[in-house]
């Protein structure tokens, strides 16, 4: 039996963690999502969703969101969705600094920005974290409007 780091937490303590971060992220997706409902992009959202984790595992979190840029519209509201919670627009309540916009703007270009600038823990750490957002968003978002 090996001995635990001294500098590692509890499994009780880093699972408490993980929960309370899926509570937050699910809580955030909500305040989010919800307007969606009754705007004729809605559906084509939900559509892109499904598909951004696929993305963002093959092509990288910088080319995702110079995608999502480009293709406009709905597109860019997820990409802004990613900015505010990456960014830090729920500080207050995010237990976890993932990357700072230097002037302060939360948006999807702001966060390219941002992880175009970063360095290589700070770049993983975030798409890290898009992909677990992006995993609610998707559950969420389908579940919510999947047959709108």
């Amino acid at each position: 039996m090996s001995a635990r780091d001294p500098q590692s937490p509890p499994a009780k303590e880093t699972q408490d963690r993980r929960d309370n971060l899926s509570r937050l992220r699910a809580k955030f997706v909500m305040k989010r999502i919800e307007p969606w409902r009754g705007e004729k992009w809605c559906k084509e959202a939900v559509t892109r969703i499904k598909s951004l984790p696929v993305q963002i595992r093959s092509q990288g979190l910088t080319v995702g969101l110079a995608v999502l840029l480009r293709e406009g519209g709905p597109s860019v509201t997820i990409g802004n969705i990613l900015g505010d919670w990456l960014l830090g627009s729920e500080r207050d309540t995010f237990p976890v600094k993932v990357l700072a916009a230097p002037d302060g703007t939360k948006d999807c270009k702001a966060l390219l920005r941002a992880v175009v600038a970063a360095d290589r823990p700070s770049y993983l750490a975030a798409q890290r974290e898009a992909l677990g957002l992006l995993d609610e968003l998707k559950l969420l978002a389908d579940a919510l409007y999947g047959g709108a």
